[in-house]
């Protein structure tokens, strides 16, 4: 029996009980090092120049790498807060850069490519817009155009909500069948997610009212919500997770 969201955040906060600090102080080092770069970034590069747009565009694509890295690290802690009450220390949020790097960010380029792919009707669809006279049809082309693109977005994220806690659990999975298992567990469970996702989007307003303090706060629930939500949908019998330090004596 599917497990209802009001009992998985329920579980969530089970768990979190008394532990919030370690997921907190791994949301709050992650975001130091992947926005200090950004900032300093910011206020040093022209990116008025080619070559400044060139740099500003690679070095925020190493930084989104970073971060789904920290990712999976944060997953780890979850997945651990879930199965076991022993205490999990804060290092473990370095789990995905102990020899996992290399597998996160092929898994984290065949994610993105798919939403690239997903773009390309709604490109084409812009560009026939550009060549039409009639101001009337350029805004339905482009209203309908757009919306396709934000659903198959959305059924994407979906599809793949999973692909970062399954790496985690099956670390003999390749990118592509990482991709492939995502796509199977999610199979009659895309509503319940989107619905699960929606229901935080108060708290989500809480943290931006506060500006951006409540996520310390709400970041470790949400990201154990779904941790929970993971652990609800997939049944299959896992390869014996590795820790941070199986990983690092490999």
């Amino acid at each position: 029996m599917k497990t209802s969201s009001p009992q998985l955040k329920a579980d969530a906060r089970g768990h979190l009980a008394g532990r919030y600090g370690v997921v907190i102080t791994a949301y709050m080092l992650a975001t130091l090092l992947t926005n200090i770069p950004s900032l300093i970034l910011t206020y040093t590069l022209n990116t008025n120049t080619l070559a400044g747009s060139f740099i500003d565009v690679g070095v925020t694509l190493i930084l989104n790498f970073f971060l789904t890295i920290f990712l999976v690290g944060q997953n780890h802690i979850c997945l651990r807060y879930a199965r076991s009450s022993e205490p999990v220390p804060v290092s473990e949020m370095w789990y995905g850069f102990k020899g996992r790097a290399d597998e996160i960010i092929i898994t984290f380029f065949l994610y993105f490519i798919r939403f690239l792919l997903y773009s390309v009707p709604f490109i084409a669809m812009l560009a026939c817009c550009l060549l039409t006279k009639s101001p009337v049809l350029f805004g339905v082309l482009a209203v309908i155009s757009f919306i396709f693109m934000i659903v198959m977005w959305i059924r994407i994220e979906l599809d793949y909500a999973l692909i970062f806690f399954l790496i985690v659990d099956y670390p003999k999975e390749t990118p592509s069948q990482l991709l492939k298992h995502s796509r199977e567990l999610m199979q009659g469970n895309k509503g319940r997610l989107f619905y699960l996702q929606l229901s935080f989007i108060g708290m989500y307003l809480l943290a931006l009212f506060s500006l951006g303090l409540a996520m310390f706060w709400v970041y470790p629930y949400t990201r154990m919500t779904f941790a929970e939500f993971y652990l609800d949908v997939n049944h299959s019998p896992v390869e014996t997770p590795i820790t941070g330090e199986d990983v690092e004596s490999k």
